[in-house]
């Protein structure tokens, strides 16, 4: 097996300091070029205005650099990270809003985005990751690395670290057109940006086309409840619209269990670049409709947003108009059948209670197990004493409370 010895004892100074939700065992970049230099490197998605999303599966026998903070199931509280997801975006630092830069992909036209609104995109996910991780369920993944590489060689050598990491041809392809674009300057710089992924995570748009052809759309219907909700935690826990939300910048693992009681499945959101902040007004709209169980209502309040580019969600709905229930969306979703608001209410007021359930069984579990490992175990929700100083190996639980078992609904 390999090892990284030699690295921890050059960078004894980082291994106590956790960076974004992940356990480090060694500097951020060093673990990062680790974990790359290590892996299987496969296309994740295309779909992307401004650039791609690659999947690192890291090789058999190899250590991982990463533990993750947080369980899958809750059976194993630390768990070494196995896939990492990799998005890469051009960047232009000089770009004027106003301007449309182009470059070509596959023979589609993707737009260079400004470094400032990378910058604010990973700050964004950061923020919300740690935001929403009290109950070790965040609804991002986890921020393990970002940088925003100038330098021709530079990026050109990691597009071809990239490469020679990959079996699939479709996949070379890409990054020697990537490679072109930089030649040609239509890649000024690159942003990239690493995130903790779990296994058997995909796209909402590719698992609707994986249950299309096996004529198995049920569950993937009740993953788009899942993303409704996420939309909606996201908005309450946060106060965040994601703004972009078709259905590849939401993740669903159809598999996971421990998110709901006694159902798989769990969604997860990424990509926050047009991510905004809610008005008092209308966080308040969705807070009461979501009080009220309302829950299609409050979803509703998302079609009269603006993006943070000033684009109006409602005038997207066939990529939009699932989170709110409009019929051109269906165009994308053929084998759906459009249900009534009051029906899609009953199904996510379900879909919440067995959250609720999944939720006080992980506190409990928690509860039980810091009484036998205190140093090891925190208490859940986690206090930001915890959130703030986490310890590669011994994460400090504090003392325990009472009456820990039931919570307060939302």
């Amino acid at each position: 097996m390999k090892n990284l010895k030699k690295t921890r004892r050059n960078n004894n100074k980082h291994n106590k300091k956790q960076k974004g939700g992940i356990l480090l065992k060694m500097e951020a970049s060093k673990a990062f070029d680790f974990f790359v230099n290590n892996s299987e490197i496969e296309l994740f998605t295309n779909i992307g205005s401004y650039g791609i999303i690659l999947q690192a599966t890291l090789n058999k026998n190899v250590e991982s650099p990463y533990e993750m903070f947080g369980p899958n199931d809750f059976k194993d509280f630390k768990q070494p990270v196995k896939y990492i997801l990799i998005k890469l975006v051009s960047l232009n630092p000089d770009k004027d809003e106003e301007e449309e830069e182009e470059w070509y992909l596959e023979g589609k036209s993707k737009q260079t985005d400004s470094t400032d609104n990378f910058i604010k995109e990973v700050n964004v996910q950061t923020d919300i990751f740690f935001k929403t991780m009290e109950y070790l369920q965040p609804l991002c993944p986890a921020p393990v690395f970002s940088e925003i590489m100038t330098d021709k060689s530079k990026m050109e050598n990691f597009l071809i670290t990239l490469k020679n990491n990959t079996s699939e041809q479709k996949t070379k392809k890409i990054f020697d057109e990537m490679i072109e674009n930089i030649d040609l300057r239509s890649i000024p710089s690159l942003g990239v940006f690493g995130m903790e992924i779990a296994g058997g995570y995909y796209t909402m748009h590719n698992y609707y086309n994986i249950c299309k052809t096996k004529n198995e759309v049920a569950h993937y219907e009740s993953c788009e409840q899942m993303a409704k909700l996420q939309i909606l935690n996201l908005a309450l826990k946060t106060g965040y619209s994601q703004n972009d939300f078709h259905r590849s910048n939401l993740l669903v693992n159809p598999n996971y269990e421990g998110f709901y009681k006694d159902l798989k499945g769990k969604v997860l959101i990424i990509d926050f670049g047009l991510a905004s902040k809610l008005s008092s007004d209308n966080l308040n709209q969705i807070r009461e409709n979501y009080q009220k169980e309302n829950y299609s209502e409050a979803l509703k309040t998302f079609e009269t947003l603006k993006r943070s580019d000033g684009a109006i969600i409602k005038e997207y709905p066939t990529y939009y108009g699932w989170v709110y229930n409009n019929a051109e969306s269906f165009t994308r979703r053929d084998k759906l059948q459009r249900r009534s608001d009051s029906e899609y209410d009953e199904k996510m007021h379900e879909l919440l209670e067995k959250e609720e359930e999944a939720t006080d069984e992980r506190i409990k579990y928690f509860d039980e197990k810091h009484q036998l490992e205190p140093d090891k175990y925190p208490l859940l929700p986690l206090s930001n004493a915890i959130k703030n100083s986490f310890f590669q190996g011994m994460i400090t639980g504090g003392k325990k409370k009472k009456n820990r078992r039931t919570r307060r609904r939302r």
